[in-house]
């Protein structure tokens, strides 16, 4: 009780003295939050990145705009994805000609 009383007259929390240094540790990480007379909580996990089906779009619509700056059509575009499947489904490291 004597560094609670010390901590007080150095202005430090009561609580932080009593503390688990784990819950401290974890806290600092951003795991959980704590409030004083609100307990200790497990953060809100941070933001998924984006998924797989985002990822997909987001490079096929990138491969759109190249293309369509290079003058192909969208019949074309369409030919050359079906000739990459066909080809990767024979060979995953195969070059589409």
């Amino acid at each position: 009780m004597m560094d609670v009383d010390r901590s007080v007259n150095l202005g430090a929390a009561r609580e932080s003295m009593r503390q688990p240094t784990t819950y401290r540790e974890l806290e600092a990480a951003g795991l959980v939050t704590s409030r004083r007379g609100g307990g200790t909580r497990v953060a809100a996990a941070p933001p998924a990145g984006p998924g797989p089906d985002e990822m997909l779009r987001h490079q096929a619509a990138a491969f759109v705009r190249e293309t369509r700056q290079l003058g192909v059509d969208d019949s074309q575009i369409i030919s050359a994805v079906a000739r990459a499947l066909a080809a990767s489904m024979q060979d995953p490291d195969a070059q589409v000609r």
